[in-house]
């Protein structure tokens, strides 16, 4: 038994298609083919796409979709990143492109596309002898670089920065007749971001340097490297002195001498520069690469076999794990946000026949307990909107937009009032997405009006549901008259939402 599914990549360079077939746990390439298109350089020196190339963009999906249709794949993904995501115009380019090839194109925000690659590293990674090791994890995409740091195959923390390849090649591009000052300019513009990255927690304890994709394997071709083994080691040195040579080459000059396809080359320098930046942070060598690209990394999310359902889960607890890490650069109160988020976790499990919600959103009700105090940090009035603006700032680990504003919403009116129809920021979301902040809410703030006193007296909680009455039986060794009083005044929310009017008695 074996299944087949195809992922259509646009990328910024150029679109991918990657038909592959899972069978036995393992998943095998049959066809993967490439089209060099340049679509950033349209978006990130106009920040719009012409629709002379949105035509060569539906060609280019035409001849694809009839590949697709010869090997009768019918579990198909086409997705596009920074170049499209980018565009101002994305709009319109999505609904041609909807009605010229019939593909539906899901545009992955920045978070996405850097959690799919982390999760497919991680699943590499997972039976190396250095999978319990502190690694650092770097991705260079065309339009950001993601930096992740890893410990027991779990992220603790994460961060995207706002340069990439293609951005770094419209620099180069700018100095095409003076290639002796370009790599300096690279330097000097890289050099602005080298305090952030080192200002990254534990990132001078890191014992490994783990690095994907195609500019990396490019580089250890032009060093003489394999690839034909799971992980492909290259000493730093080997780098910089590679950079040092070429450096004041043209892209022609390199492809000639190293026999590298034209559509790889223009990205090469920029990535070895970003490289470079990191050698004089992070001092491990070698420097390890894992065989992972978007495309491939999409389709194990899509065959989803045991493996990468595990480390899904782990991920998940990376996510919460990023949480509390947030939570202590913000001076958070640990004990509260430990209490009420174990008290909304049970309050959803106890009241799933109500809410009706997966486990997806019981992670995104975590994370908002976790985070909904922590905006006191810069000001306890109005704290829970500095909650949400810190949430919303921060690119939450393995959260797409759409849950981060969830996860944003649900702090930020965790102690002001919630309106769902005449909020203009609501307004802005999906009806079915505000109902979802309006149940997890009122979640939230019945666990937080249980710790009123943020003492933690609450050991456990049993839930009745009778005659329009939610029955909460709390079990503790201390008084709870606050938690009474705090539970009588915060009610009427929770009853709006679920119908049901809370009643708080102790055991």
């Amino acid at each position: 038994m074996f299944e087949i599914a195809a992922v259509i990549s646009i990328a910024s360079e150029g679109i991918y298609l990657n038909i592959s077939e899972s069978k036995g746990g393992t998943i095998k390439k049959i066809e993967y083919l490439y089209q060099p298109l340049n679509i950033g350089q349209e978006t990130f020196n106009y920040g719009r796409i012409s629709f002379k190339k949105v035509d060569k963009i539906c060609k280019i999906l035409d001849n694809y979709k009839q590949l697709i249709k010869d090997y009768a794949v019918r579990n198909v993904k086409v997705v596009g990143t920074t170049a499209l995501r980018e565009a101002k115009n994305i709009t319109f380019i999505l609904d041609q492109i909807k009605s010229r090839t019939h593909f539906d194109v899901q545009v992955l925000d920045d978070p996405q596309e850097k959690s799919t690659i982390y999760k497919a590293m991680l699943l590499k990674i997972n039976n190396s002898v250095f999978k319990n090791d502190r690694l650092f994890l770097g991705y260079i995409g065309t339009g950001s670089l993601g930096i992740a740091i890893c410990k027991d195959r779990k992220i603790t923390y994460s961060q995207n920065v706002r340069i990439g390849s293609v951005k770094l090649l419209e620099i180069l591009r700018s100095f095409q007749s003076d290639s002796e000052n370009a790599y300096r300019i690279i330097n000097e513009y890289l050099s602005s971001f080298v305090k952030t990255i080192k200002s990254i927690p534990d990132i001078h304890r890191v014992e490994h340097f783990i690095t994907c994709g195609q500019e990396i394997e490019n580089i250890i071709k032009m060093s003489g490297g394999r690839l034909d083994t799971e992980f492909q080691s290259i000493p730093v040195k080997t780098i910089t002195d590679l950079f040092d040579k070429i450096k004041t080459n043209t892209p022609e000059q390199i492809g000639r001498k190293y026999n590298l396809p034209d559509h790889d080359l223009e990205s090469l320098l920029p990535s070895m520069g970003i490289y470079k930046m990191f050698f004089n942070i992070i001092e491990v060598s070698p420097i390890i690469s894992v065989p992972v690209k978007l495309s491939e990394a999409i389709l194990l999310e899509m065959f989803s076999n045991d493996d990468f359902k595990e480390i899904s889960r782990v991920f998940a607890e990376s996510t919460v794990i990023s949480a509390k890490n947030l939570g202590l650069r913000f001076l958070y109160d640990e004990e509260h946000a430990n209490q009420v988020e174990k008290l909304v976790l049970i309050l959803f499990d106890l009241l799933k026949p109500k809410h009706r919600l997966d486990k997806r959103y019981r992670l995104l009700l975590q994370l908002a307990a976790i985070l909904h105090d922590i905006g006191k940090f810069i000001q306890l009035k109005n704290h829970s909107e500095h909650s949400a603006n810190i949430i919303k700032g921060t690119e939450l680990l393995g959260l797409d937009q759409r849950e981060t504003e969830i996860v944003a919403s649900v702090a930020k009116y965790h102690s002001t009032k919630f309106l769902l129809s005449d909020d203009v920021n609501l307004q802005k979301l999906e009806q079915k997405d505000r109902l979802v902040i309006a149940k997890l809410l009122a979640i939230l703030r019945l666990a937080d009006a249980l710790d009123r006193s943020h003492s933690s007296k609450v050991k456990d909680i049993k839930v009745q549901i009778k005659s329009r009455k939610l029955k909460l039986k709390i079990i503790s060794d201390q008084r709870i008259l606050l938690e009474k009083w705090s539970i009588e005044t915060k009610s009427e929310f929770f009853e709006d939402v679920f119908g049901l009017k809370p009643e708080i008695t102790k055991e």
